[in-house]
């Protein structure tokens, strides 16, 4: 199987060179793009999952050349965590930022916003700084894309994990958040977890 996807992507690699013996005088990515999604699928299937990696960034760039950021995007994210199971986190968070970024390219700040948020849960353990600024960066999104009626899990999931980190003011920042976006959804129980957790979090912050 690997011999079958280093021959594909030698072949694809040849597709994106110029060639005056095929009569190509640019990169043919359309032809390129499906070899490069089989090698990588091929790697991963056989295990080699370094040379997966690398197959499945080829593949990305060709979705990227072909204006598909959305494929990109998948391709980064499979590329997260190929590294998290390599045992990589800071390439994991690095994949799932430019996962994040092929979405809202295309127009998905939705997508974009759960996409950090699985980043960040994912890395709460191994890299917790990372978790964190990735949680931040998916608020932003949601918020800024005025799509933050969708934003309540990744409000819910950061605030857990401020406690947990025991970062008392950066939870209650949050909350804070929080409860003014329930107010503009209309929420009105969300909206008074949220600043009754403040509330609670503002009294005790001496924990920390």
């Amino acid at each position: 199987m690997e011999k079958e996807a280093k021959e594909l992507l030698k072949k694809a690699k040849g597709l994106t060179v110029p060639s005056l013996l095929e009569f190509r005088i640019k990169p043919d990515w359309e032809a390129a793009a499906p070899l490069l999604d089989k090698a990588a699928l091929m790697y991963k299937q056989a295990g080699n999952l370094e040379k997966a990696v690398e197959a499945y960034e080829r593949a990305a760039y060709a979705q990227e050349r072909l204006g598909s950021q959305w494929h990109a995007g998948k391709h980064y994210e499979v590329i997260a965590e190929l590294c998290r199971k390599l045992e990589q986190p800071a390439r994991v968070g690095h994949y799932y930022k430019l996962a994040a970024d092929a979405y809202m390219q295309c127009g998905k700040p939705t997508t974009a916003g759960e996409c950090l948020c699985r980043g960040a849960r994912v890395l709460e353990d191994t890299d917790p700084d990372t978790a964190l600024k990735l949680y931040y960066d998916s608020l932003d999104v949601y918020e800024s894309s005025e799509k933050d009626a969708y934003s309540v899990d990744a409000f819910r999931h950061a605030v857990a994990f401020l406690l947990r980190q025991e970062l008392w003011a950066d939870a209650v920042e949050v909350q804070m958040r929080f409860g003014a976006v329930s107010e503009k959804n209309n929420a009105r129980h969300s909206q008074n977890k949220a600043y009754l957790g403040a509330g609670g979090l503002g009294g005790g912050g001496g924990r920390g």
